[in-house]
Parts: C-alpha cells; sequence; structure tokens
C-alpha cells in the first residue's frame, strides 16, 4: 500500500462530488492519478526544457519552412566559402570528379539491328559534341560537371530544355541549359485558384505534382539584372525542366548547400588561419623598444619626443652593431608563442569533410595516418554516398530525364525510337588495389556471383564496346598469324598451348597455368 502522500490531494470539488457520486468521483481520482503519474514519467532528454537547453531553439518547422527564409543567404555563404576556402573548393572538387567523372556513358537498348545503330551514332553526335550545350561550349560530360558543382555549391540546380529549328543542323533539335537556382522567382509563393499552390517559385497541382517553374530572364545577381529584366518571371512548364537536388526530408521542395552544417565551422577556421598567420608575423618580427631614461615626464627632450636624429637608428637589421647614447637603453619585445595549429586544423577540417559525405584525406590530399586498411574502410563508406549521388541525383534527376528529351527530339526528326530506352554506365571507379581486386572480380564471375558485363560496367565501360574490340583485336591476330600469350583461345595465362594443358595431367596442369 502506499503512502498517501503518493496519491494527489483531493479539493473540496472532489470530496462534494464524491459524497453525491461515488462512481463518479472514482473516476475523478484515478483520472488525476494518471495525469500525475504521466508528469513524473521520464522523457527523451533531447525533449527537456532544463536549463541546459533553454538556450537551444527547436522550432517546429516544416522542410520548406526552414529552408526557404534562410537560402538566398545560404547560397551566398556557401559560393563565398567555394570562392575563397581552399578546402570548400577542393571537396566540391572531390565530389564532382567522383560522380561525374569524364562523364557517364549512354547505352541505347530495347532496340537491335539498324535502329539501335542509328539511335546510338544521333546520341553521340549529340551528347559526345557541343551540339548538346545551348551555349556551344560543352559536351553532356561538362553540362553533368556543371550541374553537379551547382547542387553542391548551391544545393540545386536548374536544367531547361530549349527546342530549335529542325533545319539548324542539330542531330536533334534540342538543346540544355543548366542554370543556377537563383533564375527561380522566389517572391511567387501561395494558394491558386485551382487549388494548386507555389513554393519558392515551383508550382504544384492539389495533387501535389509539379505543374511548372517560374523562372526569372535573367540571374537576379547580374549587374545588368534591370536592363535585362532579372525580377519579372514567366511561367515555364514542368516537362521543360529538371530540378535536381538531394532530399534529406520528406516533402522538401528546394535543396540547400551541401555545406549548410560545416558554413560556421569554415568561416571560424578561415578567421582562425588569419589569426595564427597574424601571430605568426608577430612572433618573426624582431621588435625592439629603446627608451631614454634622461627624458622628462612631460617628454619634452629624448628620443620619444624628437625621434630619431640623423646618427640614431630606428630599425634594426643583421649584423649592425649600434653603440646608443648615454641614458639610452634597449628592450626585446617577447611576441606570442604558436601552438596548438595542427591539432585544431584536424579536428576541425574531420568536421568540414563529414558536412560534405567525404573523407579528410580525399579533401584534404592528407594521408599522412592512412594504411591499406583505414584508406580502404573511408574508400568504401565514402563510395557508398557516391553510388547514392549517382543514382539518386544524377541518374534519377537529370540522366533518365536528359535521355527522354533525346528520344522526344528523335521523335520529331522521324527516327525510329519507338520501345528505346537508354541504359547509363556510371564513370570507372579506380581499385585500391588492382593486384587484390581483379583476381577477386575473376573469382566471382567464374563462381556465378556476378557477370563478366557487370564487372565491365563497374569498370566504366560499355559491355558491347569491350567485345567489339576483342572480337576486332582476334580477328586481326588470326589474319596475321600472331599467337599472343594474352590469347585464352589459345594459351593458358602460363604460356602453354590450351589444347596441352587440357590433355595433361591436373599436376602437369599446375603451376601458374589455368584452365
Amino acid at each position: 500500500m502506499k503512502n498517501n502522500e503518493d496519491f494527489p490531494k483531493r479539493n473540496i470539488l472532489d470530496r462534494t462530488i464524491s459524497f453525491f457520486s461515488p462512481a463518479t468521483g472514482l473516476k475523478r481520482e484515478q483520472a488525476r492519478l494518471g495525469l500525475d503519474m504521466m508528469a513524473k514519467v521520464r522523457r527523451y532528454d533531447g525533449a527537456s526544457n532544463s536549463s541546459r537547453f533553454q538556450q537551444w531553439r527547436r522550432p517546429e518547422s516544416s522542410a520548406n519552412a526552414a529552408i526557404l527564409p534562410s537560402l538566398p543567404k545560404l547560397r551566398n555563404s556557401s559560393r563565398d566559402l567555394t570562392r575563397n576556402n581552399p578546402w570548400a573548393k577542393n571537396a566540391m572538387r572531390v565530389i564532382r570528379n567522383n560522380v561525374v567523372g569524364a562523364g557517364p556513358q549512354g547505352q541505347i537498348a530495347g532496340v537491335t539491328g539498324p535502329a539501335q545503330k542509328k539511335l546510338a551514332n544521333v546520341f553521340w553526335d549529340w551528347a559526345n559534341t557541343t551540339n548538346i550545350d545551348s551555349e556551344g561550349m560543352q559536351t553532356l560530360g561538362g553540362l553533368l560537371a556543371q550541374a553537379i558543382n551547382c547542387v553542391v555549391e548551391s544545393g540545386e540546380v536548374i536544367i531547361r530544355r530549349r527546342y530549335r529549328r529542325v533545319n539548324n543542323g542539330l542531330p536533334i533539335p534540342v538543346q540544355i541549359q543548366v542554370l543556377e537556382p537563383d533564375y527561380l522567382d522566389e517572391t511567387k509563393d501561395g494558394e491558386l485558384s485551382n487549388g494548386g499552390h507555389i513554393v519558392g517559385g515551383i508550382e504544384f497541382s492539389k495533387r501535389a505534382e509539379r505543374v511548372a517553374y517560374w523562372l526569372r530572364e535573367a540571374h537576379p545577381g547580374d549587374v545588368v539584372t534591370a536592363a535585362r529584366g532579372a525580377f519579372q518571371s514567366f511561367r515555364i512548364p514542368a516537362s521543360e525542366i529538371i530540378h535536381a537536388f538531394d532530399p534529406d526530408r520528406a516533402g522538401q521542395g528546394r535543396g540547400v548547400p551541401w555545406c549548410h552544417a560545416g558554413v560556421r565551422r569554415l568561416k571560424d577556421y578561415d578567421d582562425y588561419e588569419d589569426a595564427q598567420l597574424v601571430r605568426q608575423k608577430i612572433a618573426a618580427c624582431f621588435s625592439v623598444f629603446i627608451t631614454d631614461a634622461s627624458a622628462s615626464p612631460a617628454g619634452a627632450t629624448g628620443l620619444a619626443a624628437t625621434g630619431p636624429t640623423d646618427t640614431q637608428k630606428d630599425f634594426v637589421q643583421p649584423g649592425i652593431m649600434e653603440h646608443l647614447p648615454l641614458g639610452k637603453s634597449v628592450q626585446f619585445a617577447n611576441p606570442p608563442g604558436v601552438s596548438g595549429y595542427g591539432e585544431y586544423a584536424r579536428a576541425n577540417l574531420l568536421g568540414v569533410a563529414a558536412t560534405y559525405g567525404i573523407t579528410y584525406e580525399a579533401m584534404t590530399g592528407d594521408y599522412s595516418g592512412v594504411n591499406y586498411s583505414s584508406g580502404r574502410l573511408g574508400w568504401i563508406e565514402m563510395g557508398r554516398n557516391i553510388t547514392h549521388w549517382q543514382n539518386n541525383v544524377l541518374k534519377a534527376m537529370i540522366l533518365d530525364r536528359i535521355a527522354a528529351w533525346f528520344f522526344g527530339g528523335c521523335t520529331i526528326m522521324g527516327y525510329n525510337s519507338e520501345n528505346a530506352y537508354m541504359k547509363w554506365i556510371m564513370p570507372k571507379r579506380e581499385m585500391m588495389d588492382p593486384t587484390k581486386e581483379v583476381p577477386a572480380a575473376i573469382k566471382a564471375i567464374r563462381g556465378g556471383l556476378t557477370s563478366l558485363f557487370r564487372e565491365q560496367q563497374r569498370l566504366g565501360l560499355d559491355p558491347e564496346e569491350v567485345l567489339d574490340e576483342i572480337a576486332a583485336g582476334n580477328k586481326a591476330l588470326d589474319d596475321k598469324g600472331i599467337l599472343l600469350d594474352s590469347d585464352p583461345r589459345k594459351l593458358t595465362s602460363g604460356g602453354r598451348p590450351l589444347a596441352d594443358a587440357r590433355a595433361g595431367s591436373s599436376s602437369e596442369a599446375g603451376g601458374d597455368d589455368e584452365e
């Protein structure tokens, strides 16, 4: 039996109700007891309102409500860091080089024969030349590099389809334009009469489908924005726009710069480096103070009041020997020391690298504390991030839409693209140790754990192109009567004729030979 102190105290209303209706009074006692016990239950510490968390602002905001008010300044902060901070610049470069590299390869699938060859040739002439760029400067790989740079630095990118005349000499009458997200008119916001709504320049239907984008005519940061109508926006159908970013929360409509969690850290580190540089300059100075014991308190006479005479020097140089006049003395400054810089720099840059999702070593080029095992573990973890960005940002949001635009252009030109689709081969991922990974891949292929084509694609190769090259090479060797030990059709890896190796015993076929 608990003490009466464990139960909530009854007031005069409780006693009155219990006197006239004991059942109702009992229910009130039970309800009050339940509320009292709930108040005593320990909840998550992170939801506490204790004095430790009084200065912690925890707003109840949706993804868009949290992003949109801060997005312009956050973009400007990220861009300034990328311009002036070498670590932010290199982090963007590392992500771009690993996600895009030399550029993904598109492979026409779904059709065969002359139709497939025609579409493949058209795609090559379009995507691997400057025909794809509305400015006539970049190939598809270059445009994708710009797009990923923009996603990392600005949080998102806008890619617009531009139709051209059929007779302008392009393989297909379609080009691509890469735009920064500043072109989105963020002043367009609110409910629409048709039941839809606009959030940050993006128009949604009443079923939350993206139906249009409101784009400015020019970049609002241009020096001639007013003349070019940068503050005037136009409604562009969503079918003409690719809006790519890496969403973190469900319902998120806009992207944020990837350094958002490390902006303060990067800026503080810049300031810390400047302060350390000033301290180093001070420490490197040979500061000398000359005092005059004969000077009057008012400073009417002496060096402090009159300055150096023609025979007195106010500088120090190597090898100098100067005889001071009577009453003069010299004091050397004791500048502050510089210590702890390396430890702070590493700890800070570890956090910056984590913000971007890459390894500290890849961002800084500092591999002094890495061995093969730790390097491989970091490379594998970073590789998971790269795979995510390639599959969910580069391919799903950008490449598949560009492929749809390409086939649409083929239809305009009258090419047979029915049932055709694009298979994308991502750029090559470098091996940590080819002497170990290549034999492991061969065993996986022979064991049925993977296929030859899949391993070739993992290396960034087009399997059909590789097979064509192998067939052409074998034919040329046979026509010339040349036999190489690299030809697995006739020789083992040890250089023995394949027929002899198969005819011999297992012991004779051992050593370096493989059947």
